[in-house]
């Protein structure tokens, strides 16, 4: 459960920033708005996990979930025992 709480602090802490207009955190959240309204409103209602496209676009980058290099068959056996969890 403290997982949760954590995640929901980031979150909380992210929208914070993103409302203040914290350039690093448009920065690194501004590629979202690339995402058509369809696909926001998709996640936003839960019948899309982002969280799942993400995993699969960091094993297509040979990343693990701290962003460090572990190559495409490490990163897609590490994505997949997460998701298992």
């Amino acid at each position: 459960m403290e997982h949760l709480s954590e995640k929901n602090n980031t979150t909380e802490k992210a929208l914070a920033k993103l409302a203040d207009n914290d350039d690093d955190t448009i920065e690194a959240f501004g590629a979202m708005q690339l995402l058509s309204s369809t696909v926001l409103a998709a996640a936003a209602r839960g019948e899309v996990d982002l969280n799942a496209i993400a995993s699969w676009m960091l094993v297509s980058r040979g990343q693990d979930t701290s962003c460090a290099w572990v190559g495409c068959p490490e990163a897609e056996r590490l994505h997949r025992e997460r998701q298992t969890k």
